[in-house]
């Protein structure tokens, strides 16, 4: 692979993830829903909730308004108290529930406590909300909340049908949040990463309850838009997929390598061209699954596609999430190309093996494939780019 065409199809993924970013979406959202009359409680909840907290306090800031209390409840990266220090910052637990989720809970609930009837509420929410602040709601028949998530997180189920399950048990989960908040005056902002899903899916939808104005500040479609844009500044010729990315990686995978092949072997034009997809895809793990992610499985998985095909040493496909990380790695995602397979192969890491044992980091490790975690303040699922080079 050349590291130019490495480094242009990471250029585009970092302007895709820089589209959605908070502090240039969330004062959008807030534009479009009722205004606060005084200065709000502030309830930031999830992977982006520090960057989500700092762009609404901005606007608050641009119309005289303060902070009156609230919670930034993220998951352990980034977040250090703004100007305004009239709310609480706590790191919870992710991917997992742990400790530092239960105390993210219950500082939420010690918050909402202080809210009086009337009160002005402002509640920003996005991907990973569920674990950040999980603890058990009240009579939930599964209170064992760490084995609940590891299996659903096994299971292959797809985003909406996991947190569908965890809306059920979660104490702040199902509209919770909102109930609790009583007669204040709730608006909720939310960044998905859900695609193809509603806002009440986010985060188990702790806001999903009837009086409360919503808006959406970004999805994944908002990011693939951004590649886009940034593909054809590039001089490609780019196009976004139709349909959501889902279903298991591994066949993601190989399915989209051999469209790009396909592509490749009838495309004779002298323009690179970049196929842009997103969402979020699935891994079933098995009893003793090794280390990686769904978008580094579905790299490997393309690169097994791409060998020995005449038309593959053209192709070149980046993997990633949004978020800067993928599965409980160091890495964001990986990049591959036609040549990626033989050299695993070259290297004796097996990576047959290792992709039928969901291994992938280690073999994408051994050839420099791996696309370094990078925090990015946001999170509206993954990203694939792929690009086919002219002849």
């Amino acid at each position: 692979m050349t590291s130019d065409a490495r480094g242009r199809l990471t250029e585009v993924f970092r302007a895709a993830v820089a589209s959605v970013a908070p502090a240039r979406v969330v004062a959008g959202a807030l534009d479009r829903l009722p205004p606060p009359t005084r200065s709000p409680h502030l309830f930031a909840l999830g992977k982006a909730a520090p960057a989500m907290a700092a762009a609404a306090e901005a606007w608050l800031r641009a119309r005289g308004l303060g902070v009156a209390g609230g919670v930034v409840a993220h998951a352990g990266a980034g977040g250090t108290p703004g100007p305004l220090a009239h709310r609480r910052w706590v790191a919870g637990d992710h991917p997992l529930p742990g400790p530092g989720s239960a105390a993210a809970a219950s500082a939420v609930a010690e918050s909402v406590a202080r809210v009086q009837p009337g009160d002005d509420v402002l509640v920003l929410v996005s991907g990973g909300t569920s674990s950040v602040i999980a603890a058990p709601a009240q009579g939930a028949a599964d209170s064992d909340l760490p084995g609940l998530f590891a299996r659903l997180l096994a299971s292959g189920a797809d985003v909406r049908e996991v947190n569908a399950a965890r809306r059920q048990v979660l104490r702040w989960g199902g509209g919770r949040l909102a109930e609790a908040l009583g007669a204040a005056q709730v608006r909720c902002v939310v960044l998905s990463d859900v695609p193809g899903g509603g806002p009440h899916e986010v985060g188990s939808g702790p806001c999903d309850h009837p009086g409360v104005a919503t808006a959406v500040a970004a999805g994944n479609r908002d990011a693939l838009a951004g590649a886009a844009v940034a593909a054809r500044a590039l001089g490609w010729d780019a196009a976004t997929a139709a349909e959501d990315l889902r279903g298991e990686a591994a066949e993601c995978g190989r399915r989209l390598a051999g469209h790009l092949a396909g592509l490749a072997g009838r495309d004779r034009g002298r323009v690179a061209r970049c196929l842009i997809w997103g969402g979020e895809t699935t891994v079933r793990l098995g009893p003793a699954p090794g280390r990686g992610g769904r978008s580094q499985e579905l790299a490997l998985a393309a690169a097994a596609e791409l060998d020995g095909r005449e038309a593959g040493a053209r192709v070149v496909l980046l993997a990633a999430g949004t978020d800067g990380r993928d599965g409980p790695t160091d890495a964001a995602g990986a990049v591959v190309d036609g040549t990626s397979w033989g050299a695993m192969a070259a290297a004796r890491t097996d990576p047959a093996g290792r992709l039928a044992r969901h291994d992938a980091y280690p073999a994408l490790a051994t050839i420099g494939a791996l696309l370094p975690q990078e925090p990015t303040d946001t999170n509206v699922a993954d990203l694939v780019l792929g690009l086919v080079r002219p002849p």
